[in-house]
């Protein structure tokens, strides 16, 4: 997700503080997504799939 305090560069700023920050906000968006045992269900809708955005629910 975009951080308030990152630029239009966040696409090519690739520094080890930046990286580990990602790496844990993608973990962490993981772990929530799996801690909701809703999601993990099979969809009984005729597509086979539901999609879920983590960031429009609140934690």
């Amino acid at each position: 997700r975009h951080k308030e305090y990152e630029g239009h560069y966040k696409d090519f700023q690739f520094g080890l503080s930046t990286m580990r920050e990602h790496w844990q906000s993608g973990l962490d968006d993981i772990r929530h997504s799996l801690s909701q045992p809703d999601w993990l269900a099979m969809p009984d809708n005729d597509a086979g799939f539901v999609t879920h955005d983590i960031h429009r629910h609140s934690r």
